[in-house]
């Protein structure tokens, strides 16, 4: 409770000094479908622009036909989120690792409210969602290894295919290898 506490006082913090969420890569960046195209023709352009990243535009796109008229917000949103995701998964694997509780909510403390983490938060990019996702992937690895239970599997192979749809540099050789130590150990 004092990490989601601490995390939402310094949001509002930063938010008062003037942080703000910057959705103009969206409509300027390389890596993003034009937004009438997301709008009208999304599963077109993904198959056709192939080249940009997948996962990134998927969700994106997704959010611009959800919320047309409030999309910067409603990204503002899923990015608060991830935020709170990537705290509560830092928090975690500190105490999975052994940290003692003062150490890991001071650590992760630390962490959230760092001003680089903040500015990464509030940019349209895929930095934010891939430590999101690794986040994830490593707390449900450490889970599913040490208790055997398939749904932390799942959990970890989701994520992993997540992150593997949004951040082109991680690859599906690198994936398998992965899966391939973990069947050989």
């Amino acid at each position: 409770l004092l990490v989601v506490a601490l995390f939402a006082v310094s949001r509002s913090f930063y938010y008062a000094m003037g942080v703000r969420f910057v959705a103009r890569p969206l409509t300027g960046y390389f890596q993003f479908i034009d937004t009438d195209l997301m709008r009208d023709r999304l599963l077109e352009s993904l198959y056709y622009l192939h080249m940009q990243p997948f996962g990134l535009n998927l969700l994106a796109g997704t959010i611009v036909k959800l919320f047309p008229q409030s999309t910067p917000g409603a990204l503002h949103v899923l990015f608060l989120m991830l935020g709170l995701v990537t705290a509560l998964t830092t928090l975690r694997l500190m105490f999975l690792f052994g940290a003692g509780e003062r150490t890991a909510v001071i650590l992760t403390g630390l962490f959230i409210v760092s001003p680089g983490l903040v500015l990464f938060e509030n940019l349209l990019m895929y930095e934010y969602i891939s430590l999101a996702q690794l986040g994830v992937a490593a707390v449900s690895l450490y889970r599913w290894l040490s208790s055997g239970r398939l749904a932390w599997a799942f959990a970890f192979h989701f994520s992993m295919l997540g992150l593997m749809l949004i951040r082109n540099s991680f690859m599906l050789p690198y994936y398998l290898l992965i899966v391939g130590c973990l069947w050989w150990f």
